[in-house]
């Protein structure tokens, strides 16, 4: 060290430059001039295989120079090779003197580095290794087994990068490595056989992976590219998605990119993906719980309305499960931890729908599932052999009252109540002659046919209106019974109140009535929208849809809150304000084992739904290269040949088979220590 030091202190730099061409991604050469003795000694070191064609001499074992014939240069041509199949990457060191004072040399002489870099003298070849960093062949194992077509685009020599790609997991046996050049003068129709199969390519310049971004978006690929130079720029801008180095990445580099990778390590693209599809993920489980929940709520609602006139869940209760379905559920579902397994799912091609037939099916099939309890809840629980659920009619209501609390003298109790205590304030005569008739006259109650009606029908107008009726022959009409010539009268006036009243009574009653079925109702809705929620983690058919859930606290934080504020809605005085009464245990369990049961449900439609065959979609821009049609045949052969001529594969094989991966990853960075 102390020699080298001596030795850089005694000799004056003149000029230190890296010739760059607008073929070369990066310096192939770097060359420095420095004053020795008399003399202006330029050295340079390079690539190894384009320094050595400039070199006319050598420095031999003895350390003495002597001329670099043909022979010697391919024996240092397939040093280099074999170091570089090693995953050495070569450099060469040379030198060469010049004239301290040329007259004859240009004053521009030495910024031409075609006539400067020339009779060189080699003195050594010095192989580096660049360590493959720990982590990065299973980042790329898992891309690929994600669906991730990796690509190494570099500028170093073609079996360096081989070597390296082998190491990374990228260039397999069936691959394709190709030079920059070769890369350039392949015609169109020749090239884009080979893409599917193109896993390396070495020697290359910015141009060229700017050509391999372009053909590939052309094919319909999803293409991501990772760059850290300035000349990276345009790749970085014309893919889909541009991730730049944040420590080795020039400004312009992370300007025209979409991610800057602040490790500089291909492993955090992977951490990128399964984010990244974690989200896109998350609206999917959002949207799917949300639609099921929209699709039973509108049916339920318009059903409820055509028929039989009645919704069941009432605004507060609608504003209620909205809560649940939109800030709540977006909250539970959106803030789970990204899970690993959405790495073995293949890309989402650009046409993909965002709501998938999958997510139709179970909306469906969860939502006829809940219409069906809904339904029940509404239509048939009234009339079963349940008591608390049965529902006043017109004359039980007229006769005896409600069923809740059923009183002999209930017609003429309630008419007779003072007007502020929900009565018509009748006196209990004539309380008793309208009840009569709405019970016995068929108005609506009563029948005329019956012997006991009739008298009582007679009785009852006769102490109404004073018209005097011979049993079984009161008229059929309430006009015609109460008025003499069948026009409009203050008795059949009086009366039309009276009817009124009653049927407003019997509307009000009927809302007591159904109250406790509805608040049944509208728990285990509540119930199936929990567990639906459980359902809705999992939306591509997974048969496990609480794995995980233990490691996503704030999902049960929600599922408790959701369920802990029901039960204060449905047990406390905050009933009243959602018109909801108090259940049981046994109703409790009925809500709960109807809400869990929508679990097995989705997990018999996942089952179903696995043995059914599936139907893809053809992705976009994707080429129909058939193995029995001959055309394809000739085709892939003519490209089979042409790859076998330019990279000296077998013919057999260089067989092109197209890609069925939809996302393509370029990178040239980030594998190294």
């Amino acid at each position: 060290m102390a020699g080298a030091r001596a030795f850089r202190e005694a000799a004056t730099a003149r000029a230190c430059r890296p010739p760059r061409t607008r073929r070369r991604a990066r310096p192939s050469r770097r060359s420095g001039r420095v004053r020795k003795g008399g003399r202006l000694r330029l050295y340079n070191k390079g690539a190894a295989e384009w320094v050595l064609q400039r070199c006319v001499a050598m420095v031999d074992a003895r350390g003495e120079v002597v001329a670099m014939t043909g022979p010697d240069r391919d024996e240092l041509m397939q040093v280099v090779i074999g170091m570089a199949s090693r995953g050495l990457r070569c450099i060469c060191l040379t030198y060469t003197d010049f004239d301290a004072v040329d007259p004859s040399r240009a004053p521009d002489f030495f910024s031409n580095p075609d006539g400067v870099d020339a009779n060189l003298v080699a003195q050594a070849i010095v192989g580096i290794k660049d360590p493959v960093r720990r982590e990065v062949p299973d980042a790329v194992r898992v891309c690929q087994r994600a669906g991730i077509v990796v690509r190494m685009v570099t500028g170093d020599n073609i079996h360096t990068a081989r070597h390296i790609a082998r190491e990374c997991g990228i260039l397999t046996d069936h691959g394709v490595a190709l030079e920059g050049p070769s890369f350039r003068s392949m015609p169109a129709h020749e090239l884009m056989p080979l893409l599917p199969r193109l896993q390396v390519l070495a020697r290359s310049s910015p141009e060229d992976k700017l050509t391999l971004v372009s053909l590939l978006k052309k094919e319909g690929e999803v293409v991501a590219v990772t760059g850290d130079g300035t000349n990276d720029a345009p790749a970085l801008k014309e893919s889909d998605v541009g991730l730049a180095m944040g420590i080795a990445g020039t400004e312009v580099a992370k300007e025209a990119a979409d991610i800057v990778i602040m490790d500089d390590n291909f492993s955090s693209i992977v951490k990128s993906v399964l984010w990244g599809r974690s989200v896109f993920n998350s609206i999917r489980k959002f949207l799917q719980f949300q639609l099921t929940v929209n699709f039973v709520a509108l049916v339920i609602a318009f059903v409820g309305a055509v028929v039989g006139g009645r919704i069941p869940l009432n605004v507060l209760q609608l504003l209620w499960v909205n809560l649940i379905m939109d800030t709540m559920g977006a909250l539970a579902l959106a803030t789970e931890d990204p899970n690993p397994e959405l790495l073995n799912d293949k890309p989402h091609g650009r046409d993909e729908p965002l709501i998938t037939t999958k997510m139709w099916k179970h909306v469906l099939v969860q939502g006829c599932y809940q219409l069906f309890w809904l339904f029940f809840f509404m239509y048939a629980l009234p009339s079963l052999n349940w008591s608390r659920y049965w529902t006043t009619s017109e004359c039980q209501l007229l006769s005896s009252g409600p069923l809740s609390a059923p009183r002999a003298d209930y017609c003429a109790y309630r008419m007779a109540l003072p007007q502020a205590d929900g009565g018509l304030g009748m006196n209990s005569t004539a309380a008793g002659a309208y009840c009569s008739m709405l019970n016995t006259c068929g108005w609506p109650c009563g029948s005329a046919d019956h012997v006991g009606d009739q008298a009582a029908c007679a009785a009852g107008v006769l102490a109404a209106t004073g018209r005097v009726y011979a049993p079984g022959v009161v008229p059929g009409a309430e006009k015609d019974a109460l008025c003499p010539d069948g026009s409009a009268c203050d008795a059949y006036t009086a009366y039309r109140v009276v009817e009124q009243y009653w049927e407003a009574r019997l509307e009000k009653q009927h809302e007591e009535d159904f109250r406790r079925g509805d608040s049944l109702l509208f728990n285990s809705f509540i119930f199936l929208q929990v567990f639906n929620e459980i359902n809705a983690r999992r939306i591509s058919d997974e048969l496990n849809m609480f794995g995980g859930i233990h490691r996503s606290p704030i999902f049960l934080a929600v599922i408790a809150i959701t369920v802990g504020l029901q039960a204060i809605i449905m047990q406390t005085r905050m009933g009243m304000f959602f018109k909801v009464v108090p259940l049981d245990a046994a109703e409790w369990g009925v809500s709960i084992a109807i809400g869990a049961s929508a679990v097995p449900i989705s997990w018999l439609t996942r089952v179903l739904g696995g043995l059914m065959p599936t139907v893809r979609r053809r992705r976009h821009g994707q080429r129909t290269l058939s193995r029995g049609h001959g055309g394809s045949r000739v085709h892939n052969e003519a490209a089979a040949a042409a790859l076998a001529r330019r990279t000296s594969m077998p013919r057999e094989a260089a067989q092109v088979r197209p890609s069925p991966r939809a996302v393509a990853a370029v990178s040239s960075t980030g594998w190294g220590e």
